[in-house]
């Protein structure tokens, strides 16, 4: 890469991570060889991925290699791609990865993912340089999506309808969710569970019933870790509700939150 291209701007999709509570789980980390292990194995879960495993069939054969790349910085998680169908299915996908991958192990995230001008490239010392408009917007809305969600920015939101036959519609209406209570549009954070306890083959829904029974038993410790934070327990209990809305499709019990809270709180006055 000559000068002039390290100085360009590119059209990028870019999406912007903030792990919540990941304070408290690296200060467990240093002590528990088992947190250690589920930050590096969610965080690992960012990478390429192949364009076959979306049938992309209406994309040329000729498009250039993907522009992927991700950055990690302490709670911080940078994903992009290139500004192309395949670039957006791959970020897509790799967000729905690392957050699910974060909720087995009972660490939620917010952001936000758009597109626009971005510079990526790797220092002298094969370091990676990553900033731009893009990423300046991702910051600033992942500010404002409130609940643990990867909300969407308006540009790419009609990307992705403007796109029409060209996406898998099925995909499209399962992944994209449009909030009733405040219009924000966001990535479903349940949408690769979901996938697998709808299949037909018993093994892959039964990994799909395993991995929620997962989130469920880390759901039910942050809950009871947030029962006198108003704040982070209204995150978990948002989180909750689409962790139900899986369990209602797959025909499974749900976490009843009142029942909880309740008998929480019983135990907590008993203590007193």
């Amino acid at each position: 890469m000559n000068d002039a291209q390290k100085a360009n701007y590119e059209k990028r999709y870019v999406a912007f991570l903030d792990i919540l509570g990941f304070r408290e789980a690296v200060k467990k980390s240093t002590a528990h060889d088992q947190t250690l292990f589920s930050i590096i194995n969610a965080l690992h879960s960012i990478r390429p991925q192949p364009d076959h495993i979306y049938k992309i069939t209406t994309i040329p054969s000729t498009l250039p290699p993907p522009k992927f790349g991700a950055s990690v910085f302490s709670d911080s998680i940078i994903i992009y791609d290139e500004f192309s169908l395949a670039g957006l299915y791959r970020t897509i996908n790799n967000i729905t990865q690392v957050t699910e991958q974060l909720a087995i192990y009972g660490m939620l995230a917010r952001g936000s993912l758009t597109c626009g001008l971005l510079h990526a490239a790797n220092s002298p010392s094969n370091q990676p340089v990553v900033f731009g408009p893009a990423l300046v917007q991702a910051v600033d809305l992942e500010k404002v999506a409130r609940h643990p969600r990867v909300i969407l920015s308006a540009d790419v939101y009609n990307e992705i309808w403007h796109y029409g036959i060209a996406m898998d519609s099925n995909y499209r209406d399962s992944v994209i969710i449009r909030d009733p209570d405040d219009g924000a549009a966001y990535i479903s954070p349940m949408y690769g569970f979901r996938s697998l306890v709808c299949r037909d083959e018993p093994d892959l829904k039964q990994l799909g019933l395993d991995y929620l029974a997962a989130v469920a038993h880390s759901l039910m410790q942050n809950l009871r870790d947030a029962i006198d934070n108003p704040e982070h327990f209204k995150k978990q209990r948002w989180f909750t509700e689409q962790y139900n809305s899986i369990m209602r499709v797959a025909g499974r019990p749900e976490l009843q939150i009142n029942e909880f809270t309740a008998h929480w709180l019983g135990h907590a006055t008993e203590d007193q």
